[in-house]
């Protein structure tokens, strides 16, 4: 069986809620990138974890699975169909711009909330959001651009004319 080494986002998750010490794991041991979404708390902006037990690591598959063969309870977040999630670098880059932009209208969703529905797939071309490509959805009475990670998490821009969109 050929190793797979095409390098991929994948979504791992950790039960002992440590996202940023195994993300640091995973860059120390050669991954190519690792991504722990943030967001500002209180009103000394104090950053945290969105979620304590989520990932994102850039690797190969047969890499990552090498790392995790370690011994820590790190695993892979499956999709519905048992296979690993791997993301596109386009939606990678579009999530980090969003959580990173530090805009109080950032939130971070659960994807599998009842009110959020499957809207067009568009990009932004215009305004601070530009570039970033996701589902148009109407969140908290606002409509947004939705990115998400398979079935584990979900960020949205701020409001979002719909003018400023183009369909894809």
């Amino acid at each position: 069986m050929a190793q797979e080494t095409t390098k991929k986002w994948h979504i791992l998750q950790s039960p002992k809620g440590d996202a940023k010490k195994i993300a640091k794991f995973f860059e120390e041991n050669g991954a190519e990138e690792t991504y722990v979404p943030m967001r500002k708390i209180g009103a000394d902006g104090k950053k945290v974890p969105v979620s304590s037990n989520m990932i994102l690591v850039k690797d190969s598959h047969s890499h990552i699975f090498d790392l995790l063969e370690k011994g820590d309870p790190t695993k892979f977040a499956f999709d519905t169909n048992g296979n690993p999630i791997t993301l596109e670098d386009e939606t990678v880059r579009s999530f980090i711009q969003i959580a990173e932009n530090g805009d109080k209208d950032c939130i971070f969703l659960d994807p599998r909330r009842d009110n959020v529905k499957h809207g067009d797939m568009v990009r932004v071309v215009d305004g601070k959001y530009a570039g970033i490509s996701g589902e148009y959805l109407r969140v908290r009475s606002n409509r947004c651009v939705v990115v998400r990670l398979g079935s584990l998490c979900a960020v949205a821009t701020g409001f979002v004319k719909p003018e400023q969109t183009e369909k894809i």
